[in-house]
């Protein structure tokens, strides 16, 4: 019988060695076998945990979006900067450096319902964050007249995102390039 607290503790370890996997082989490039291999274990550890490669795939989907969150939410502003502003400081550096946006490419290649369930949780719940520090940004700045409402500006940033994401991929524009575009776009267009 498996020890519910020992499975958790196994999946928080093997979640970003996972992600890592698939982030460097896609879904259809990963075998469990591989992602054993990754994890420094026998296949049979990994189905103890989850029934399938799917089931690991939509898992870290879910383990992207809560560390994500818990990553901005960790962001501390500086002097006189918002919380959004602070995000996109830092976003806009180190934007895309854990290659999760593969992996999300990867599964929408996928026809499973669950991992397109997941990924469409995902945006949506980083939607909804990045809309609500959009709404206090504006609120901290008493700009009340904006060009786009929060609901349009985080989806305009998280398309903007998607776009240095390709870039930095087929490094078509430069880091720099790729910051300023990122963080002077969101900050002039979207939150003004």
């Amino acid at each position: 019988m498996a020890v519910p607290r020992l499975n958790e503790d196994k999946r928080a370890h093997f979640l970003p060695v996972i992600a890592q996997y698939f982030s460097d082989h896609g879904y259809d490039g990963s075998t469990t076998a591989g992602i054993a291999k990754a994890c420094s274990v026998r296949q049979n550890v990994l189905y103890r945990i989850w029934a399938d490669k799917e089931a690991m795939f939509v898992a870290v989907i879910e383990f992207m979006h809560a560390y994500t969150i818990d990553f901005w939410e960790n962001i501390a502003p500086q002097e006189n900067e918002t919380k959004v502003e602070a995000i996109l400081r830092l976003q806009s550096k180190d934007h895309g450096v854990m290659r999760f946006y593969r992996i999300v490419y990867s599964g929408l290649l996928q026809d499973s319902k669950e991992i397109r369930k997941a990924i469409r949780r995902m945006y949506q719940g980083i939607h909804n964050y990045i809309e609500q520090t959009v709404e206090s940004h504006r609120l901290e700045r008493g700009k009340t007249d904006s060009q786009f409402n929060a609901d349009v500006a985080a989806w305009g940033m998280m398309g903007l995102a998607a776009m240095v994401d390709i870039q930095r991929e087929l490094r078509i524009k430069s880091q720099d390039s790729r910051e300023t575009l990122l963080r002077s776009t969101s900050l002039e267009g979207f939150l003004e």
